[in-house]
């Protein structure tokens, strides 16, 4: 992106950066053990923000650090009957 940019500007072309969202999110992580993976637990909790309007955000990501796949998906779909998640 650099690289484009300064291309952009010594070829004579305006170059402005301007934001067009904002993301105000805090994150919370757990590690969990599930059978033979080690799993990541990462909620995060905010809203984006953009063109004057606002999104609230509550995700929940499983991620395997090591071990087979199985369990993010046993996870995942323990979390789904537990607490009423949707993929």
């Amino acid at each position: 992106i650099r690289t484009a940019l300064q291309a952009a500007a010594a070829a004579g072309e305006a170059v402005a950066l301007a934001p067009v969202f904002e993301t105000d999110v805090q994150r919370s992580r757990a590690v969990q053990q599930r059978g033979a993976t080690r799993l990541e637990l990462a909620l995060d909790v905010g809203r984006i923000l953009a063109g004057g309007r606002s999104e609230e955000v509550c995700e929940l990501e499983i991620e395997a650090l090591e071990g087979p796949l199985d369990g993010v998906l046993q996870a995942a779909r323990d979390w789904i009957a537990a607490h009423g998640l949707w993929l």
